[in-house]
C-alpha cells in the first residue's frame, strides 16, 4: 500500500504542467475572442469557467499531494497516521465525520478520478481553442 501512496504522489505531482497547459490555452482562446468582436459571448464565459474548474482541482491535486508526502515509510504506523489524518481534516472541515477511516485504495480512488478530470478539462480548454482558430480563420 505504501508503493501505491508514493506512486500516487508522484503522479498528483505532475498536475502542475497540466495546469500550466490549461492556462496557455486559455490565454490564446481569450486572444482569439478579443481579435473577433463578434465572437460568441458564450465561448468566453464557457472558458472562464473551466479555467476557474481547472484551478479547483489543482488546488484539491495539491493538496492531496502535500497529504500523500507525509506518509509514513513504514506500512505497521500508516493506521495511526490514517486516524491523525482524518482527525485533523475532520477538525478543519476539510472532511466530513462520515467519511473517517475510509480505506486507502478508495483514497487513492478519489485522486485518480481527480487527475482524470483535470486531463479532461485541459482537453477542452484546447477544443475550446482549436473551435477558435478555425472560426478566426473563417472570418479572415
Amino acid at each position: 500500500m505504501i508503493t501505491q501512496i508514493k506512486t500516487m504522489a508522484a503522479l498528483l505531482k505532475s498536475s502542475l504542467p497540466l495546469l500550466i497547459s490549461g492556462y496557455i490555452a486559455f490565454f490564446f482562446t481569450i486572444l482569439i475572442i478579443l481579435l473577433m468582436p463578434n465572437y460568441w459571448c458564450t465561448v468566453l464565459i464557457v472558458s472562464v469557467l473551466i479555467m476557474l474548474l481547472h484551478q479547483y482541482i489543482f488546488i484539491r491535486l495539491y493538496f492531496d499531494f502535500n497529504l500523500l508526502q507525509h506518509i509514513p515509510e513504514e506500512a505497521n504506523q500508516l493506521p495511526q497516521f490514517t486516524q491523525e489524518l482524518d482527525q485533523t481534516l475532520t477538525t478543519l472541515k476539510l472532511l466530513s465525520s462520515d467519511k473517517q477511516n475510509r480505506d486507502w485504495t478508495l483514497r487513492l480512488k478519489g485522486c485518480l478520478r481527480l487527475f482524470k478530470i483535470q486531463i479532461m478539462l485541459n482537453m477542452i480548454q484546447y477544443v475550446l481553442l482549436i473551435l477558435s482558430v478555425c472560426t478566426y480563420k473563417n472570418t479572415i
